[in-house]
């Protein structure tokens, strides 16, 4: 099977809508959901962020690592192929910033195959729920 990639419109509004959930996606947003999902909570443990460290959250999606790094007192940096997701993002930046402290949150559209950060510029990369939109070549 010869698959070609997903372009970044096809995850546009509705998609986002469809991945988390309106309501989900609008209780982040208001912040009455403090805790992550569970999957997100266990990655946000095993890569032990701290204040003080820099954090790249590759296919960011909606900013939720991002943003919880930042809560830590990370310098976070979210990454998304797609404007419409770093659309969200960005309201949670500003929905959830003064939580942050000294942490700090920038996101950049770029594609997770072809990085634009020289090695070594991180502490720490997140890379949760982009396997299954990848093809095997950019595996």
């Amino acid at each position: 099977m010869n698959r070609k990639p997903v372009g970044a419109d096809a995850y546009d509004e509705k998609w986002i809508a469809s991945a988390w959930g309106e309501r989900a996606n609008e209780a982040f947003l208001k912040q009455e959901m403090d805790h992550p999902r569970p999957r997100v909570m266990r990655a946000m443990e095993l890569t032990a962020i701290e204040a003080g460290q820099t954090v790249l959250d590759i296919a960011c999606g909606r900013g939720e690592v991002p943003a919880l790094a930042a809560e830590k007192g990370a310098f976070a940096i979210g990454i998304d192929f797609s404007a419409a997701s770093l659309a969200f993002a960005a309201e949670v930046k500003v929905s959830r910033c003064e939580r942050f402290g000294s942490g700090t949150m920038e996101l950049i559209r770029a594609d997770a195959c072809c990085l634009p950060f020289a090695d070594a510029s991180f502490d720490r990369i997140t890379l949760l729920d982009i396997v299954e939109h990848l093809v095997p070549m950019q595996l």
